[in-house]
C-alpha cells in the first residue's frame, strides 16, 4: 500500500513551488468580451488574484484526494464516490491553499517573508497529515487531531479577515473571497458523522453569505483595518459557535479550550499588528 506520508512530503514541495511562483510571476489580467448583447459588449476580467485563487484550489483537490484515496476506508471507492461522502474534508486544505497563495503574509524583511512561507506550509503538510488519520474514528487520540484541525482552520480564519482589509481597493474581489473561504472552513469546523451533507451544506451556505455580507457593510465604514479583520472574525466565531450549540456534552469541554486558546491568540496578534511588530499584506 502507498504511504501516504510520502504523499504529504511531495505535497509540501507542489505548495512551495505553487507559492514561489505567484511570488516571482506577474500573471496578466484575462479578459474575456462576450458578443454584442442589446448592442452592448460585455466583458468580464480575471484578475491575478483570482487566476492565483482558481489555480490553489484545483491544486489543494488535486493533492488532497491523492492523499486520502490511498486510505484503507477509501481504497475501494471511485473518485466520484469519495468526493459523494468525503467533499467536506476536502475544504479545509483548500482554504488554506486559498489563503496563502492569494493573501501571503509578507515582511520588509526577506528571512521572515521565507520563514513565513515555510511556516504556511508546515501547517498546510499538518493539516493533510491530521485529515488523513481523522477518517477513522477508533483512531487514538482522535480529540487531539480534531482540536488541532479546529485550532488551524481559527487560524486560517484570522489570516483571512486581517489579510484582506489592508487592502481597501480590493473589496469587489474581497467580499467574494471571504465569503467562499468563510464556507470552507466551516466546513471543517462544523463536520460531523452525524451530519448530513445536505445539512452541512446548507448550515455554511448560511455562514458564507452572511461573512460575505458583513464584508460588504464594512467596506463602508471608517473603521481600520484592524478592526474590520476583528470584528469579522468575532463574527464568523459566534456564527459557528451557534450551530456547534447541538453538540454531545463529551465535546464541550473540549470546544471551551478552544474559544480560549482562539481568544488569547486573537488578542496577540491584534497586538503585534497595532504596533508593527507584525505587516500584513495582500499579495
Amino acid at each position: 500500500m502507498p504511504d501516504f506520508r510520502q504523499r504529504i512530503s511531495l505535497v509540501g514541495w507542489v505548495m512551495a513551488l505553487l507559492m514561489t511562483l505567484t511570488l516571482v510571476w506577474q500573471l496578466p489580467d484575462i479578459t474575456w468580451t462576450s458578443p454584442q448583447i442589446f448592442g452592448r459588449d460585455f466583458s468580464v476580467t480575471a484578475t491575478p488574484n483570482v487566476i492565483e485563487g482558481l489555480l490553489a484550489l484545483l491544486v489543494s483537490f488535486a493533492v488532497s484526494d491523492s492523499i486520502i484515496q490511498v486510505h484503507p476506508r477509501l481504497q475501494a471507492l471511485s473518485a466520484i464516490q469519495r468526493l459523494q461522502r468525503f467533499w467536506p474534508v476536502y475544504s479545509l486544505p483548500a482554504a488554506e491553499a486559498l489563503v496563502v497563495v492569494v493573501a501571503q503574509p509578507v515582511s520588509d524583511v526577506p528571512a521572515l517573508s521565507a520563514l513565513g512561507m515555510v511556516v504556511a506550509i508546515g501547517a498546510y503538510m499538518l493539516t493533510q497529515f491530521l485529515l488523513y488519520e481523522s477518517l477513522d474514528l477508533s483512531t487514538p487520540h482522535i480529540g487531539q487531531f480534531v482540536f488541532v484541525l479546529h485550532g488551524l482552520a481559527y487560524i486560517t480564519g484570522l489570516l483571512l479577515f486581517l489579510l484582506v482589509y489592508q487592502n481597501k481597493g480590493s473589496h469587489l474581489v474581497a467580499v467574494p473571497f471571504i465569503g467562499a473561504t468563510a464556507v470552507l472552513l466551516a466546513m471543517e469546523l462544523l463536520r460531523r458523522e452525524d451530519v448530513t451533507n445536505l445539512g452541512l451544506l446548507r448550515s455554511t451556505g448560511i455562514v458564507g453569505l452572511a461573512m460575505a455580507a458583513a464584508a460588504l457593510l464594512m467596506t463602508i465604514t471608517n473603521l481600520s483595518n484592524l478592526t474590520q479583520g476583528i470584528l469579522l472574525l468575532w463574527m464568523f466565531f459566534l456564527m459557528i459557535s451557534n450551530f456547534q450549540d447541538g453538540l454531545p456534552k463529551s465535546w464541550r469541554n473540549r470546544r471551551l479550550l478552544e474559544y480560549l486558546c482562539f481568544s488569547l491568540l486573537v488578542l496577540v496578534l491584534a497586538v503585534l499588528i497595532e504596533n508593527g511588530s507584525l505587516h500584513l499584506t495582500l499579495a
